[in-house]
Protein backbone atom coordinates (compact mmCIF):
# COMPACT_ATOMS: atom_id res chain seq x y z
CA UNK A 1 0.00 0.00 0.00
CA UNK A 2 1.57 3.49 -0.66
CA UNK A 3 -0.16 6.59 1.17
CA UNK A 4 -1.55 9.26 -0.40
CA UNK A 5 -0.13 11.64 2.06
CA UNK A 6 1.71 10.82 5.03
CA UNK A 7 2.14 7.32 7.02
CA UNK A 8 -0.58 4.92 6.62
CA UNK A 9 -1.73 5.12 10.00
CA UNK A 10 -3.54 1.83 10.66
CA UNK A 11 -1.99 -0.67 13.15
CA UNK A 12 -3.87 -3.53 15.42
CA UNK A 13 -1.67 -2.42 18.02
CA UNK A 14 -1.66 -4.90 21.17
CA UNK A 15 -4.97 -6.58 19.75
CA UNK A 16 -4.53 -9.40 18.46
CA UNK A 17 -6.91 -11.01 15.09
CA UNK A 18 -9.60 -12.03 17.27
CA UNK A 19 -10.02 -8.08 18.59
CA UNK A 20 -8.87 -6.65 14.66
CA UNK A 21 -10.82 -9.65 12.73
CA UNK A 22 -14.02 -9.15 14.42
CA UNK A 23 -16.08 -7.52 11.84
CA UNK A 24 -14.24 -9.11 8.70
CA UNK A 25 -16.97 -9.68 6.06
CA UNK A 26 -19.91 -8.37 8.39
CA UNK A 27 -23.05 -7.45 6.77
CA UNK A 28 -24.79 -4.83 8.48
CA UNK A 29 -28.04 -4.44 7.05
CA UNK A 30 -30.79 -1.55 7.85
CA UNK A 31 -28.69 0.12 10.80
CA UNK A 32 -28.73 3.21 12.02
CA UNK A 33 -25.03 4.42 12.17
CA UNK A 34 -25.28 7.78 12.99
CA UNK A 35 -22.36 9.54 14.37
CA UNK A 36 -19.97 6.25 13.80
CA UNK A 37 -16.47 7.30 13.87
CA UNK A 38 -14.22 4.97 12.25
CA UNK A 39 -10.21 5.23 13.21
CA UNK A 40 -7.12 3.72 11.75
CA UNK A 41 -9.54 1.19 9.60
CA UNK A 42 -8.88 -1.21 6.84
CA UNK A 43 -11.85 -0.82 4.28
CA UNK A 44 -10.73 -2.49 1.62
CA UNK A 45 -13.54 -3.87 -0.45
CA UNK A 46 -16.25 -2.27 1.28
CA UNK A 47 -19.45 -2.13 -0.11
CA UNK A 48 -22.39 0.45 1.10
CA UNK A 49 -25.67 -0.08 -0.96
CA UNK A 50 -28.83 2.19 -0.67
CA UNK A 51 -26.96 4.26 2.26
CA UNK A 52 -28.03 7.81 3.45
CA UNK A 53 -24.57 9.59 3.58
CA UNK A 54 -24.88 12.91 4.41
CA UNK A 55 -21.86 14.91 5.71
CA UNK A 56 -19.42 12.67 5.63
CA UNK A 57 -15.60 13.11 5.56
CA UNK A 58 -13.33 10.22 4.42
CA UNK A 59 -9.30 10.71 4.61
CA UNK A 60 -6.63 8.18 4.64
CA UNK A 61 -5.60 6.54 1.70
CA UNK A 62 -7.23 5.82 -1.17
CA UNK A 63 -6.93 3.73 -4.04
CA UNK A 64 -10.20 3.64 -5.59
CA UNK A 65 -13.60 5.90 -4.70
CA UNK A 66 -16.53 4.95 -6.66
CA UNK A 67 -19.91 6.98 -5.30
CA UNK A 68 -23.03 6.07 -7.17
CA UNK A 69 -20.99 3.83 -10.06
CA UNK A 70 -18.48 7.44 -11.13
CA UNK A 71 -14.94 6.65 -10.26
CA UNK A 72 -13.93 9.87 -8.64
CA UNK A 73 -10.41 8.79 -7.36
CA UNK A 74 -8.50 10.80 -9.85
CA UNK A 75 -11.05 13.87 -9.03
CA UNK A 76 -9.94 13.47 -5.72
CA UNK A 77 -6.20 13.23 -6.75
CA UNK A 78 -6.50 16.00 -9.00
CA UNK A 79 -7.56 18.42 -6.12
CA UNK A 80 -5.50 17.11 -3.83
CA UNK A 81 -2.32 18.04 -6.08
CA UNK A 82 -4.06 21.47 -7.02
CA UNK A 83 -4.27 22.11 -3.29
CA UNK A 84 -0.91 20.95 -1.83
CA UNK A 85 1.21 21.36 -5.18
CA UNK A 86 3.87 19.21 -3.28
CA UNK A 87 2.38 15.86 -3.95
CA UNK A 88 3.13 16.41 -7.53
CA UNK A 89 6.96 17.11 -6.59
CA UNK A 90 7.07 14.65 -4.54
CA UNK A 91 5.98 11.89 -7.34
CA UNK A 92 8.26 13.02 -9.51
CA UNK A 93 11.41 13.16 -7.84
CA UNK A 94 14.12 11.30 -9.49
CA UNK A 95 17.24 13.00 -9.25
CA UNK A 96 19.68 14.58 -6.19
CA UNK A 97 18.72 17.56 -7.20
CA UNK A 98 14.72 16.38 -7.56
CA UNK A 99 15.32 15.20 -3.66
CA UNK A 100 17.50 18.03 -2.24
CA UNK A 101 14.80 20.39 -3.36
CA UNK A 102 11.82 18.32 -2.20
CA UNK A 103 13.94 19.07 0.92
CA UNK A 104 13.68 22.64 0.87
CA UNK A 105 10.44 22.63 0.01
CA UNK A 106 9.41 20.28 3.19
CA UNK A 107 11.54 22.54 5.56
CA UNK A 108 9.65 25.54 3.60
CA UNK A 109 6.11 24.31 4.51
CA UNK A 110 7.44 23.45 8.17
CA UNK A 111 8.97 26.83 8.47
CA UNK A 112 5.12 28.40 7.92
CA UNK A 113 3.60 25.77 10.33
CA UNK A 114 6.01 26.93 12.67
CA UNK A 115 5.32 30.35 12.01
CA UNK A 116 1.69 29.86 12.10
CA UNK A 117 1.77 27.77 15.51
CA UNK A 118 3.62 30.99 16.90
CA UNK A 119 0.71 33.18 16.62
CA UNK A 120 -1.68 31.19 18.07
CA UNK A 121 -3.17 32.01 21.93
CA UNK A 122 -0.92 30.52 24.86
CA UNK A 123 -1.35 27.13 25.02
CA UNK A 124 -3.07 26.11 21.99
CA UNK A 125 0.02 24.27 20.20
CA UNK A 126 -0.87 21.78 23.10
CA UNK A 127 -4.57 21.21 22.29
CA UNK A 128 -5.55 17.86 20.36
CA UNK A 129 -8.42 19.00 17.58
CA UNK A 130 -10.82 15.85 16.84
CA UNK A 131 -8.67 13.27 18.65
CA UNK A 132 -5.27 14.03 16.76
CA UNK A 133 -2.17 14.99 17.40
CA UNK A 134 -1.24 18.81 19.11
CA UNK A 135 1.22 20.80 17.24
CA UNK A 136 3.29 20.48 19.63
CA UNK A 137 3.29 16.11 19.45
CA UNK A 138 4.05 16.40 16.05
Amino acid sequence: MTPQFGPHRFDAGPFGPEHTDAHRGARLEVRDLTGVRLVDCDLTGVRVRDGVLVDVDLSGYVERLVVNGVDVTDHVAAELDRRHPERVQLRSMRTADDFRAMRATLEGLWSAAVERAGRLPAGAVDERVDEEWSFLET
